[in-house]
């Protein structure tokens, strides 16, 4: 199918989200929403935007092979990302970083399809 709505879905990742802090993949494995990931570059945390319908997580090493791409994900498919703004100094990081969901980030909704609250 072409239209919008399968690719959306197809996009889709973690199959069934039981709440808003665990998800379980296409294979089986659960995924658990996670406040903040390591960054060794940086030597510190960087905390993960907190969204209403998503959350950020990591690939358990055990099944990384099953998903190429990203080890940090957004529970709607799309790779987690860190960017730094201004603002996030106070909230977030001594070097202003968060993770965000980058498809999010780049279109203002999630890659399930859905519209952005505001």
């Amino acid at each position: 199918m072409n239209d919008k709505k399968s690719k959306a879905y197809d996009f889709q990742i973690v199959r069934h989200v039981g709440t808003p802090s665990k998800g379980q993949l296409p294979d089986g494995t659960w995924v658990y929403a996670q406040e903040k990931f390591w960054v060794e570059q940086l030597r510190g945390f960087i905390y993960c935007m907190r969204y209403d319908d998503h959350f950020l997580y990591e690939i358990p090493d055990e099944v990384k092979s099953l998903y190429p791409g990203a080890i940090y994900r957004c529970s709607c498919g799309s790779a987690a990302i860190y960017v730094g703004i201004d603002g996030y100094v106070w909230g977030a990081s001594p070097q202003g970083l968060m993770w965000v969901c980058q498809h999010f980030t780049d279109y203002g909704k999630h890659a399930t399809g859905g519209a952005r609250w505001i």
